[in-house]
């Protein structure tokens, strides 16, 4: 079956014409800059109605408190469930398009994995491809069944309880959020150092690219992509140094269809992530009841799924760049 195959519906629109025989690496990423171009503006204005909206509700609050109508806690309790309440359908909506993204990655990179250990053994190194195909398949299954049937439920559980502690100003429930945050954080983090720590030791990682541009890199990735920004940004060199190498079509047309897969549902969430961090960033001007800090959980809790699938196109990529290296232009 060709590789175009396994692609899901959204990502064979947005690489229209392209193939393992007739990838073009610079055109490909174009056309999905494009694509994420188009959807950022068909949304930032239902992004820019939210966070205006957000921020009406904490001026409503912070005025009818100046007045002296209602009590504190009364008014803190009604703006958090509002917010929350403002926010739930694009709260689901993300959550439930990272786990989709998640399962559309994991098939596809099942039939791309398979093609580039074939590709790997066909060279001599059968051993490293089996490796690699082996380290990968398992890395990217454990992150699936992490993802929906644990760090999902928790960001639900950390939303819920950052939200009824904003809500009663209750440190202890403040702490049980701070907990499963760091919790979730952790995981993710271990499980991309793990799976970059195989690559090292199976001896697939390795290379020089210009210090520059490595620099440039690792600024950009590590400021973007919350919790493991500085994770990805430190492996960087690989994918610059591969990225001068790759001429195998099928590597190119993986590489290609792993981002295309990632790319609007990443800039989908990620817009909604800066939505939440700039309402939250204008509306502590006048918040007096720390009703913001209802919206802060909100982004965290975006940026945490943010974070998901940041990681999962990290073990996909990684384990595209670090199959063609081997396999050599």
């Amino acid at each position: 079956m060709p590789l175009s195959d396994a692609l899901p519906s959204s990502a064979q629109q947005v690489l229209s014409g392209y193939n393992e025989s007739s990838a073009d690496l610079s055109g490909g990423l174009a056309r999905i800059w494009e694509t994420v171009c188009e959807t950022l503006t068909a949304h930032v204005p239902e992004s820019l109605r939210l966070a205006g909206t957000l921020l009406l509700i904490v001026l409503l609050i912070a005025l009818v408190h100046s007045v002296g109508f209602g009590s504190g806690t009364l008014l803190r309790m009604t703006g958090v469930v509002a917010i929350v309440g403002l926010c739930t359908d694009a709260l689901t909506g993300s959550f439930a398009l990272g786990a989709e993204t998640l399962t559309e990655l994991h098939s596809f990179s099942g039939a791309l994995l398979a093609a580039l250990a074939a590709a790997m053994a066909s060279t001599g190194g059968v051993t490293s491809g089996t490796a690699l195909y082996a380290g990968s398949a398992f890395f990217l299954n454990l992150l699936l069944r992490l993802v929906t049937d644990l760090l999902l439920p928790l960001v639900y559980a950390y939303l819920s309880a950052a939200a009824a502690g904003a809500a009663l100003g209750n440190d202890t429930l403040k702490r049980v959020a701070d907990l499963l945050k760091w919790f979730i954080s952790t995981a993710l983090k271990l499980l991309s150092t793990a799976f970059v720590a195989y690559l090292s030791i199976t001896g697939i990682v390795s290379g020089s690219a210009d210090s520059s541009a490595v620099k440039a890199v690792k600024l950009a990735v590590s400021t973007a992509v919350p919790v493991v920004g500085s994770i990805i940004s430190d492996a960087s060199e690989t994918v610059l140094v591969t990225a001068g190498l790759v001429k195998n079509g099928v590597g190119i047309f993986g590489l290609l269809a792993a981002i295309a897969i990632c790319a609007i549902p990443f800039a989908r969430i990620g817009l909604r992530y800066l939505t939440l961090k700039l309402a939250a960033a204008l509306a502590g001007v006048v918040d007096t009841q720390n009703v913001t800090k209802a919206i802060d959980a909100l982004s965290t809790a975006m940026g945490m799924v943010l974070a998901m699938t940041a990681v999962a196109l990290l073990l996909t990529v990684f384990s595209c760049v670090c199959a063609l290296r081997m396999v050599g232009p």
